[in-house]
C-alpha cells in the first residue's frame, strides 16, 4: 500500500466513531486498508460507478448506502452537475459503512447509532435469560396445545360416530316408509278385490283382513314416530358437537397466533 495515502487515512479517521467501532470489533488493517486502497488518488474525484467496482457492489446499492450517509451527515459527497463524485476521504467513509453493513444483524439504524456517540455495547441485543419460570409457562402452553387437539380428535370423532348412526337411522326410516307404502297398495288392492266379488265370505275375509292390516299399519306408523324422533335427536346433537366444534377451532387458533 502507498505509504502516504496509508497514514493520510489512519491519521484523518483516528477520531472515526465508525473506524473506532470497527477495531474494536477485530478488524485488522489488512480488513481496514484493502489492496484498492493503493489504486485511489488523492488528488482527484471518483464517480459512483467507480467506487462501485472498487467495493464490489451494484451502484445502486452504493448510491442508496451513500443517500442514507448524506442525511447523517456522515459524507458530503461532491456534485458535479447530475452526477455525484468521492474524493479519497469520502471512499474511505463509504468503505467503512460497507463494512459494518456486511456484518450479521448490522444495519443503517447501527450506523447511526454509532455516529451519535453511543456505547458499542449497547448495540448488542439483549438475550433474556432462560428462567424456571418462562420453561413452566412454555410447558403450560404446550400442555394446552395438546390436551385442545385431543379435544378436537375426539370431538371428530363423536361427530363421525354421530353420522354413522344418523346414516342408518335414514336407511332404517326409508325401509319402514316403503314397507308402510306397500302395504297401502296391497289394502287398497284387497278392497277393489272384496268390492268385485261382493260375496259375503270374502266381505269377512276382507273385514278380518283390514283389522289385521289396520293393527300392523298403526304399529309401523308408531315405528316410524320413533326413528323420526330419533333422527332429531341425532340431528339436534351433531348440531351441538359442531357449534362445539367451532368454538375449538377459535381456541385453537387464538393458541397458534400466541405461539
Amino acid at each position: 500500500m502507498t505509504t502516504m495515502i496509508f497514514e493520510e487515512l489512519k491519521r484523518q479517521f483516528t477520531n472515526d466513531l465508525l473506524y473506532i467501532f470497527l477495531q474494536r470489533e477485530g478488524f485488522i488493517e489488512a480488513d481496514l486498508f484493502p489492496e484498492f486502497i493503493n489504486q485511489i488518488s488523492m488528488d482527484r474525484v471518483y464517480s459512483t460507478l467507480e467506487v462501485a467496482e472498487m467495493f464490489k457492489i451494484s451502484d445502486n446499492n452504493l448510491r442508496y448506502q451513500m443517500k442514507m450517509m448524506r442525511k447523517l451527515g456522515y459524507i458530503n459527497s461532491i456534485k458535479a452537475g447530475r452526477n455525484y463524485r468521492f474524493n479519497y476521504l469520502n471512499i474511505y467513509r463509504m468503505y467503512l459503512v460497507t463494512l459494518i453493513l456486511n456484518m450479521k444483524g448490522r444495519n443503517t439504524g447501527d450506523i447511526e447509532n454509532i455516529l451519535n456517540g453511543e456505547d458499542v455495547s449497547s448495540l448488542n441485543k439483549e438475550i433474556t435469560p432462560v428462567t424456571d419460570e418462562s420453561k413452566k409457562d412454555d410447558s403450560q402452553s404446550i400442555w394446552s396445545f395438546n390436551h385442545l387437539v385431543i379435544q378436537m380428535i375426539e370431538k371428530q370423532i363423536a361427530i363421525n360416530e354421530l353420522q354413522t348412526c344418523l346414516n342408518e337411522s335414514t336407511r332404517k326410516y326409508m325401509q319402514l316408509d316403503q314397507r308402510f307404502n306397500s302395504m297401502l297398495v296391497e289394502i287398497q288392492l284387497m278392497n277393489k278385490l272384496n268390492e268385485s266379488i261382493k260375496q259375503p265370505n270374502k266381505k269377512w275375509f276382507y273385514k278380518h283382513n283390514e283389522i289385521d292390516s289396520s293393527a300392523t299399519n298403526l304399529d309401523d306408523k308408531q315405528q316410524l314416530t320413533e326413528f323420526k324422533d330419533q333422527l332429531a335427536t341425532i340431528l339436534f346433537n351433531i348440531n351441538d358437537y359442531e357449534k362445539r366444534l367451532t368454538i375449538n377451532l377459535y381456541e385453537l387458533k387464538q393458541l397458534y397466533e400466541e405461539k
